[in-house]
């Protein structure tokens, strides 16, 4: 897993140190598996507990990485690994639940799947309202960041020790997805460009999403009925 990971940072960064800490007591391990090879992993957790999204506690599904290998990167192996660890903590009838869901990244992708949900932050075209920032500011001790502004960005994480570190090569090779919104919100807030080259800045940003029941139900009939036309 920890070769898997190291394809995404600078050589000399310890993905196994970053790995180990994002295993609790509570967390879940999928592997995603080609021809007995592992192409990818996720670990994550679920707790319920109450969000600004309901007024009652929900279960609040915590994505604490998800990787995959850079040759299936366009494979919709992240999708199936993160729907593995839904139905695992939710159940088989997941889709029926309101349920949250949190994780750090640097991949515009992910950004872009999060917008699949019923609510979600950060976005492009909307401010984070003040009852999010507040809830995941509370998140901090189980995500392990610090401090996180208005917009979710989120600093003193492991990544921190990045800060400055030319990401050029891992950007163009592994994270750059081609949808502009979605890379210009990463390339904004945790890369910055300087003399064409692209460097971390340190921090990550905190993705947010919220799901009604039947919302996914809803979204796979609209695709399919999309892609008949």
């Amino acid at each position: 897993m920890a070769w898997i990971a190291g394809h995404y940072y600078p050589q000399g960064y310890d993905t196994d140190a970053m790995l180990l800490g994002h295993f609790t007591r509570e967390a879940c391990v999928h592997l995603a598996l080609r021809q007995d090879q592992v192409v990818g992993f996720s670990i994550n957790s679920c707790a319920s507990t109450l969000t600004p999204f309901h007024g009652k506690e929900i279960p609040l599904f915590y994505q604490a990485a998800l990787y995959v290998a850079p040759e299936f990167q366009h494979h919709s192996v992240g999708i199936h690994l993160q729907l593995a660890g839904l139905r695992y903590h939710l159940g088989p009838f997941w889709t029926f639940r309101r349920f949250a869901v949190v994780c750090l990244t640097c991949n515009p992708l992910i950004l872009r799947a999060f917008s699949m949900y019923n609510d979600y932050y950060p976005r492009h075209d909307r401010e984070v309202p003040p009852r999010i920032h507040a809830f995941c500011q509370q998140l901090a001790p189980m995500m392990g960041f610090t401090r996180i502004d208005r917009g979710l960005v989120a600093r003193g994480t492991n990544e921190s020790i990045l800060e400055g570190t030319d990401c050029t090569l891992e950007w163009e090779q592994f994270l750059r997805s081609g949808h502009d919104i979605y890379d210009q919100m990463i390339l904004n807030t945790v890369f910055s460009t300087e003399h064409n080259k692209i460097i971390h800045t340190g921090a990550l940003l905190l993705a947010v999403g919220y799901a009604k029941p039947l919302h996914f139900v809803r979204r796979f009939f609209e695709m399919r009925w999309r892609y008949r036309q």
